[in-house]
């Protein structure tokens, strides 16, 4: 079954160190955000690599390791990620305006809120105090953005970084981001089709990328989403039972091999 073989591997890669564990992800970041003891922004650094492309060179982001990104992002639900995201959560800069830009804002403030409430560290504070303070309204006319605003409306992603540390990587902030990660589990437990084991079941499978011809946005590799493939009143994912471990191990290691060109054909 290529689902336990993906699984498999996942485990191989986990042990050799070339994956991220459960709960974290290798995510293309291209922008910084220096913010200070008071949560203001001091300043904005591009991190993008000049690589060789043909003839000539151009700008890459650089991978870091970082919080799992949302599930079932749309261009209009809501759902931030934790401690990274493009403009429009970050910033509240979108393409699709102010109001819109205010709306993806204030989720991630909430989400921040949400996952850091209580937790002592001095990067937690900052950062709290940066989407306390930040105005998304205003945005578009703060000096540090004016040189690299075209870039981040194409949809870059942004770290923040907090005296001379990525915040990302402040140890209470993990701990704070994994305790969280893991009270997500809650829901429906079956046995897993992969593993054979009791566990919760993943009602929605992470999206895979790099599929060619498949869709910007990445494809589901297991879902069920119209009547005639449920069958015993048991809808999405629900139908062929995989317990979110095993979907975050097989969804890691085929975006891994897809996003080496080698294992593309």
């Amino acid at each position: 079954m290529i689902l336990q073989a993906l699984t498999d591997y996942y485990q191989a890669l986990e042990q050799a160190g070339k994956i991220a564990a459960p709960g974290w992800k290798r995510s293309d970041i291209s922008f910084v955000l220096c913010i200070s003891d008071t949560g203001n922004l001091e300043q904005i650094v591009s991190i993008r690599n000049q690589v060789p492309q043909g003839k000539r060179m151009v700008l890459r982001p650089q991978p870091m390791v970082l919080p799992a990104p949302a599930d079932g992002r749309t261009s209009t639900a809501v759902r931030p990620n934790f401690l990274w995201d493009k403009s429009d959560y970050l910033l509240g800069i979108s393409k699709g305006g102010i109001q819109r830009g205010l709306k993806y804002f204030n989720g991630s403030k909430e989400y921040h809120e949400t996952i850091l409430s209580g937790i002592i560290s001095p990067a937690a504070s900052a950062l709290l105090e940066f989407f306390q303070r930040w105005n998304p309204e205003k945005a578009s006319e703060h000096p540090l953005l004016q040189d690299v605003m075209e870039d981040i409306l194409k949809g870059a992603n942004m770290v923040f970084r907090y005296s001379g540390g990525y915040i990302h990587e402040d140890t209470a902030i993990k701990n704070a981001w994994q305790k969280y990660y893991t009270s997500q589990t809650e829901g429906v437990k079956m046995t897993c089709l992969v593993t054979g084991e009791q566990a919760t079941v993943a009602r929605i499978h992470p999206k895979i990328k790099g599929i060619i011809n498949g869709e910007a946005m990445g494809n589901t590799l297991v879902g069920f989403n119209f009547p005639s493939v449920c069958s015993y009143g048991k809808e999405q994912s629900y139908n062929a039972p995989v317990g979110q471990q095993a979907v975050f191990a097989y969804t890691a290691a085929l975006n891994h091999l897809l996003s080496d060109r080698d294992h593309i054909y």
